[in-house]
């Protein structure tokens, strides 16, 4: 990790708690030519910092990043490049008991398309107005099984599966990447392009109008 640290323009510091093996392999497959990425204890982490700071000034920031399971990304692209990498690798997933809603989690009113039977009692568990309409559970009317930022309750998982809602994502959790002495964290890196896009067209229309 030391060595990597020396080379490499750009590092990364990636959170890897909940993230499923397969999907972890998988996304370092896809992104291997454009960034490397070696899973690292956190004591290993401290001491690699601590010496690339002799050559790399700031890189030490690094060390206030909050991580449950580290893991470190090298490249020689950009932040901002690496960032948009590793959100175009992300995918939907199924919510579990215990995950923050990263929306209001709605249930539409229609037909489930579920056959009768037990599962209208897991909906109704979950505040989801139900009822069976030619065999099959209809939701009787829209219903919000998690508000945003609370915690998905057991009954409201199952359900939002039954239905096949996915409203979580599976994806590397970069945390924050060092370049030339700036540490740029997940919160600044993140650029809407069709929203910048936009606002040079209306600058491009402003400047003909003046």
């Amino acid at each position: 990790v030391s060595e990597e640290m020396k080379k490499a323009p750009s590092i990364g510091i990636i959170d890897l708690h909940k993230l499923p093996s397969a999907q972890f392999h998988s996304i370092k497959k896809a992104i291997r030519e454009d960034a490397k990425i070696i899973a690292v204890k956190k004591k290993l982490l401290i001491r690699a910092l601590d010496k690339a700071e002799k050559e790399k000034t700031g890189i030490i920031k690094l060390k206030d990043i909050d991580v449950k399971i580290p893991a470190v990304i090298f490249s020689d692209n950009d932040p901002f490049i690496i960032y948009s990498k590793i959100e175009k690798n992300k995918a939907e997933a199924f919510a579990k008991a215990g995950d923050l809603a990263p929306m209001n989690l709605v249930v539409p009113a229609g037909d489930t398309k579920i056959p009768a039977g037990p599962a209208i009692g897991e909906l109704q568990k979950a505040g989801v107005k139900a009822s069976i309409k030619n065999g099959t559970i209809h939701v009787m009317q829209d219903s919000v099984v998690a508000k945003s930022g609370e915690e998905i309750t057991e009954s409201a998982a199952n359900v939002l599966m039954q239905v096949g809602i996915k409203p979580m994502e599976i994806g590397l959790n970069l945390k924050a990447i060092y370049e030339a002495g700036t540490v740029f964290e997940a919160e600044t890196l993140y650029i809407d392009a069709d929203e910048y896009k936009s606002k040079f067209m209306l600058a491009y229309s402003n400047s003909l109008n003046l």
